[in-house]
Formats: C-alpha cells, structure tokens, sequence
C-alpha cells in the first residue's frame, strides 16, 4: 500500500459490485476543515486533532491511493463506516 501514516487496519473490498481493490485506515494528527466560506470555524479550518481516515485504491488503477474519506473520531467508527459502505470487506491480520 502506498505510504501513508501508519495503517492501522488494511483489507480488500468489492468497488460496484465489480473491482476488488485495497483500503486502510490511518491514525492521523490533524482535522481536515472543508475550506469553504461559509461553514462555521470549527467546520471549515484545519486544526490539530487525532482523526482517523480511510484510503482506498482508484479502481482499475491499483496501489493508487488518491482516494480518501477523513475526520472519523475513532477507529471504531471508520471501521463502521467501511463496513456499512464497502462491499465485501475483508480484513487483513495485522
């Protein structure tokens, strides 16, 4: 997987139903705001917080780790949201 933070769970999913491809979670020392204008402060600015995001391959374009979904609270919760969201999950032993 490409170099990220430390991944702390990685695994293999279905992408529509059709293209296996890899993702992981990181541990992550920052919340990534949304930048736009006119969220409040505590949306829209980065700040110093521990989060933890899920990388996923490009389909059709493997170990390409362009593709992420930030600012979970906690690990638990990122796990949730993979597995609510990702078909077919299946997690590697780390």
């Amino acid at each position: 997987m490409e170099s990220h933070s430390k991944y702390l769970r990685t695994g293999t999913c279905l992408y529509a139903g059709a293209s296996q491809i890899r993702l992981g979670i990181t541990q992550d020392s920052r919340f990534i705001g949304s930048g736009d204008y006119e969220d409040p402060s505590d949306l829209r600015d980065d700040r110093k917080n521990t989060t933890y995001t899920i990388h996923y391959e490009a389909a059709g374009n493997p170990g390409v780790f362009k593709n992420m979904i930030p600012n979970f609270a906690t690990l638990r919760d990122a796990i949730a949201y993979a597995e609510s969201n990702f078909d077919g999950i299946s997690w590697d032993d780390l």
